[in-house]
């Protein structure tokens, strides 16, 4: 039995989902793989004195690990400084780089692995000099019980005459959720039978809130909302992966997202998405999709066809096993 802990700083989003996911599926694998939620022992702040002690607590919860699997450049940088040459260490890139400084790409070359979620994620850091990054494009575990878009409907006492938008994230600038409020407003506007809804969490909640939009707060990844949907809109503005986007994907749904490289990776623009560049062009993307029913039915049909064959979770499970176990060194 390989014993993997995961460091991780988000209790909700892609990454908590991912690694949940990984959690319930690696036992079966002969991977002993626990979770620690460490957002409340490694601040953003960094500096000589916060790394000593951070450096302690990650030095403790590694002991008697095998391998210690760092989500997201926080937690990578924690990893850095308590870890190398005493604990094999790996990390995951789940978003672009907010810095390449040399303190900071030094610090992640030390790790065994990096592990990108895009190409997209990829290049940037080998053009910051980073080191030893392969692309690991995470998969999509659909829950076994979830409804029939109909029932899903159903459940949340929607109007069968409803239209609905859907886009989920933590809220925030870089989401673009405020994009899509703004966009959803109008299109209500113009049919009170379309309804957007906003399925997510963090602070900015009330600014999203406005006629024809309804923000719901949901911890983990809104599959129930994103079942019941017409359509998936993902206004992100910052991305090297998106899980919502892949979620949607696997369920065949409709995807209006922003053009961003990652999320271009991830669906062929005009095939298996609608694509829009500036927030003002996010409105005239929705309505050509909204306006013609066999355009969405294709959208989501060529969105479920690439799930199947780039974002399979039995085949991120294996790539992760094999990485474990090469860490591991058996």
């Amino acid at each position: 039995m390989i014993r993997v802990l995961i460091v991780r700083r988000q209790r909700f989003g892609g990454i908590a989902t991912l690694t949940r996911d990984l959690e319930r599926s690696l036992w079966d694998r002969n991977i002993d793989l626990v979770v620690d939620d460490a957002d409340d022992w490694i601040p953003d702040k960094t500096g000589w004195l916060v790394d000593r002690e951070v450096s302690r607590k990650v030095r403790e919860a590694a002991r008697g690990f095998d391998v210690v699997h760092a989500w997201a450049y926080r937690a990578a940088w924690a990893c850095s400084e308590a870890l190398t040459g005493k604990v094999r260490w790996m990390y995951t890139a789940y978003d672009l780089p907010r810095t390449t400084q040399p303190a900071f790409t030094e610090r992640i070359s030390t790790a065994y692995a990096g592990l990108a979620t895009s190409e997209a994620v990829r290049f940037a850091l080998e053009e910051a000099q980073v080191t030893r990054v392969r692309t690991v494009v995470p998969g999509v575990h659909i829950p076994a019980d979830l409804p029939t878009p109909e029932e899903a409907r159903a459940s949340l006492g929607l109007d069968p005459a409803t239209t609905l938008i859907v886009g989920a994230g933590r809220f925030g600038p870089d989401s673009g959720l405020d994009a899509l409020a703004a966009a959803g407003a109008e299109l209500a506007e113009m049919n009170p039978d379309f309804l957007t809804v906003i399925a997510g969490a963090g602070a900015g909640q009330e600014a999203l809130a406005r006629p024809g939009v309804r923000v719901e707060t949901v911890i983990a990844l809104p599959w129930v909302w994103l079942q019941a949907a017409h359509v998936v809109v993902v206004p992100v503005r910052r991305a090297g992966f998106n899980l919502t986007m892949a979620a949607a994907m696997a369920m065949g749904k409709p995807i209006v997202a922003r053009s961003l490289p990652a999320l271009r990776e991830l669906a062929v623009p005009d095939v298996s998405a609608e694509f829009f560049h500036d927030d003002p062009e996010l409105g005239d993307a929705l309505g050509s999709v909204l306006g013609a029913d066999l355009f969405r039915e294709t959208l989501g049909s060529a969105a479920r066809i690439r799930a199947d064959e780039r974002l399979g979770w039995e085949r991120y499970v294996d790539e992760m096993v094999a990485m474990y176990h090469a860490a591991a060194g058996r």
